[in-house]
């Protein structure tokens, strides 16, 4: 079976993408013990949601190429799968880390919304499939 690693890293990148804002939202529900006061931010999902897509191509870009040259190593997907895994969570949490206050509070915004994209990254490594039949 042939790797399609752009097919693959394109699906992880949008999952992380539309899913993380979600995730940041369940984080600081969580660490708010219910309180939705903090929420106040869901409304404007659709423009998060935007900024991120068009903020995060440059990485998914860096995080396709990473993968594709490093899937050439390795004949057994599974190995492609955890270094995809390693690559998109350096990444991730590169920003994550970048983005975070001091005290790295899961109160702030853009500390959760990378901590959900470090979380949707793996996951999506997982669910995803690597190889797909080619059909001739």
């Amino acid at each position: 079976m042939k790797r399609q690693i752009i097919r693959y890293t394109l699906k992880i990148w949008l999952c992380s993408s539309i899913l993380s804002p979600g995730v940041a939202a369940l984080l600081q529900f969580y660490n708010d013990d219910g309180d939705t006061s903090k929420l106040d931010w869901l409304p404007g999902y659709p423009l998060i949601l935007t900024f991120e897509l068009i903020f995060t191509s440059p990485l998914w870009a860096l995080y396709w190429v990473f993968t594709e040259t490093s899937s050439n190593f390795f004949r057994e997907d599974i190995w492609v799968r955890r270094v995809a895994t390693a690559s998109g969570l350096a990444i991730a949490a590169t920003i994550c880390l970048l983005e975070a206050n001091p005290q790295g509070s899961m109160d702030d915004l853009f500390f959760t919304i990378p901590l959900g994209n470090c979380v949707c990254i793996v996951g999506g490594c997982w669910y995803f499939d690597v190889s797909k039949p080619v059909y001739q």
